[in-house]
This record gives structure tokens, sequence and C-alpha cells, in this order.
């Protein structure tokens, strides 16, 4: 059978197909079934993605993210999804959360969410659901307007329950979850073709060594 694909994506998004779909079968399935067993969060894996860059693909280079299109982290997040769909979400949730803020916040909110995101040391959540409606986002009902209250952008025109499906109160939801790791030393690879493989390439041979 022909490959194709050099017909339909450039040398940038295929190395980053490659890359996540190495990083996926060698860093993620590995711990994928004992982390649904547990229902433990996904510390190592997630400090391994911002190492390698996949936790800022939708963040302005000025902010410290990729600056990547959002058909390469779809490229990427294909590969994540096939081998762990519950880690492939959060990753989906924190960069189009990251995204929202980049488009959408203010400076001052751009600079105090925006790097802690890109490290991998907060990670991005928002609230979707709603007792009647669950998952169909079309049936929400809370809404909000500008407000002119004092220190107040936004007014809640309607307050509705939300559902959580945290199992304990003590386990982390994605909403609040940061990273107990020690800070992270970010590998800027995504605008570097060269930085990716090298960071790669570093990683299989840590894993070798052990």
């Amino acid at each position: 059978m022909t490959d194709t694909t050099r017909s339909f994506l450039n040398e940038q998004q295929i190395t980053i197909r490659n890359s996540a779909r190495w990083m996926a079968s060698e860093i993620i399935a590995p711990t994928a079934a004992g982390r649904d067993l547990k229902s433990a969060w996904p510390h190592t894996e997630l400090q391994s993605l911002a190492e390698l860059g996949f936790l800022d693909m939708l963040v302005p280079e000025a902010y410290g993210g990729a600056g990547a299109s959002v058909l390469d982290f779809c490229l990427a997040q294909h590969e994540f999804a096939a081998i762990d769909a519950g880690l492939a979400t959060i990753l989906h949730v924190h960069n189009f959360t990251a995204l929202c803020i980049a488009e959408h916040g203010t400076e001052a909110q751009k600079q105090r969410y925006l790097p802690a995101m890109v490290s991998g040391k907060s990670i991005g959540a928002f609230l979707l659901t709603e007792p009647h409606a669950g998952f169909d986002t079309a049936a929400l009902r809370t809404t909000t307007t500008h407000s002119t209250a004092p220190n107040s952008s936004f007014r809640t025109a309607a307050k509705r329950a939300l559902a959580s499906r945290s199992p304990s109160p003590t386990k982390p939801r994605a909403s609040v979850a940061r990273l107990r790791s020690s800070p992270i030393r970010r590998c800027p690879v995504m605008p570097s073709l060269a930085s990716r493989a090298n960071s790669v390439s570093t990683l299989r041979t840590r894993r070798r060594s052990r």
C-alpha cells in the first residue's frame, strides 16, 4: 500500500504526529490501564507532555507556547486518544482552555494563567454540564452578561447547579488539579523540528537506560 501521508501533511505535521505516536505507545500506554483501575491522575504523563510541548500547542509563542495550528493539535490528539481517551480529554480541554484565554482574556489574565499552563504547573478546565442537560451544550441555561459592578466583568443571569463526576473530594479534579512535581524544565520543541527530534531521542535513551 502506498503511503500518501506526504501528499496531505507537511514535514512539521508529520514530525508532530510521529512524536505523539511514539509518546503514546512508549510513555502513556504502559500506565493507562492501571491509572483507569485506580482512578489515578496522570501526574508523570502530563509532566512528559509538558516537556515535549504538547500542553502548549495552541498557546501563542509570545506567551511561551508553540503557536501551532488546530490541525497540528488534532494530529497529536488522535495518537493520544487511540491509547488513552481519558488523558486525551485532559489534553484537549487544557489546550482549548488555554486558547480561549489567549484569544479572549485580558492581558493580565494571559500573563497570569498561560505561563503556568505552558509549563504544566496548572491544568486548564471548564465547567460544561448542568443536571438537566448532561453534555448537550445547546440545552445549557446559565448565561452571563457584562456587568458594571466594581471588580466584576460578568454577571451571572441564572445560576444552575453544576454536576460533578468527581468520585471523591479528596481526589484531584481537572478544574483545580496541579501537578505535584518540581518545576518542569520545558523543551521548546513545537517551533523547532530539530529540538523535537532531539527531545524525543533523549527521552528514548533515558527510558532504555533505566
